[in-house]
């Protein structure tokens, strides 16, 4: 079996070896991969015009080893620049050294074709869908450019401080929202029997989390989703609600509104204790 090409399918992908003096298990141990998997590994040769593709210490084939063949068959044909090579599977080993060892089943061209033309189809959906996918995100980056025209937004979605505040304040804001309504229902004020103010209270709370996971993510338009999730707290039409919403809507626009106030309540609380 000279002047041969040998090569192995490992993670479905082909490799080669030519004029070596290893034969396949030498060559499998030299890559320093798992010895205990080498009986499941399909490998064979290129030679005499043929690429014969087999497993297992009697070189023989199945469905997988036919599978793996009609899988790599055009690329392999491709890469050793021979289009008329014929696609075989198993080995008839008759035992005598220097005898010729025939291969035992043919793979038929139509099936190469056949797979071929379903994967240059499914790849083209693939395509398509890729493409789809680009055009939806160019469509959520337009809406998000168009809001950030109508309201100047001036945090950043990546700074991890800003993150931190807004996450925390979220989740202090989903629970004030929760409390708030249990106290409004005990009023008669709010019913969760209403289907209205129920999926009200659905679009608050999912807003919320969306906001939290949204920044989390660090996404773009993470703050679009604040401003939402501010506008629909007013909603309830309750003083607290719509103050709070009020206040979630302008953290998320600008947080640092409240650092310049938090800085002027101190240099007022700093001048009344001076004078005092």
């Amino acid at each position: 079996m000279e002047d041969r090409i040998m090569f192995m399918v490992i993670n479905d992908r082909v490799v080669y070896l030519k004029n070596n003096n290893f034969d396949h298990k030498e060559w499998y141990n030299s890559l320093d991969l798992d010895p205990n998997l080498y009986e499941q590994v399909i490998r064979g040769f290129i030679m005499n015009g043929k690429i014969i593709f087999f497993k297992g210490l009697t070189f023989n084939y199945d469905d997988e080893v036919i599978n793996c063949a009609t899988r790599h068959a055009t690329e392999m044909r491709i890469f050793l620049q021979n289009k008329d090579l014929e696609i075989w599977c198993g080995i008839l080993v008759n035992g005598i050294y220097g005898n010729k060892w025939e291969p035992v089943y043919r793979v038929n061209d139509d099936e190469i074709h056949e797979f071929d033309e379903k994967k240059i189809k499914a790849e083209k959906i693939e395509k398509e869908e890729e493409m789809n996918h680009e055009e939806d995100r160019a469509v959520i980056s337009k809406l998000v450019d168009s809001a950030e025209s109508v309201i100047s937004f001036k945090n950043d979605v990546n700074d991890n401080t800003f993150i931190k505040i807004v996450v925390l304040d979220s989740i202090i804001t989903l629970i004030i929202t929760i409390v708030l309504k249990i106290i409004l229902s005990s009023m008669n004020m709010f019913s969760f029997h209403n289907f209205g103010d129920f999926l009200l209270s659905i679009l608050q709370i999912s807003l919320i989390i969306a906001c939290i996971l949204s920044y989390k993510k660090k996404n773009r338009f993470a703050k679009i989703i604040g401003v939402f999730a501010g506008l629909s707290l007013c909603l309830t039409f309750h003083i607290v609600d719509i103050l709070l919403g009020i206040h979630y809507s302008l953290l998320n626009i600008d947080y640092k509104i409240y650092v310049t106030l938090g800085d002027a309540i101190h240099d007022v609380l700093k001048k009344i204790k001076k004078n005092k």
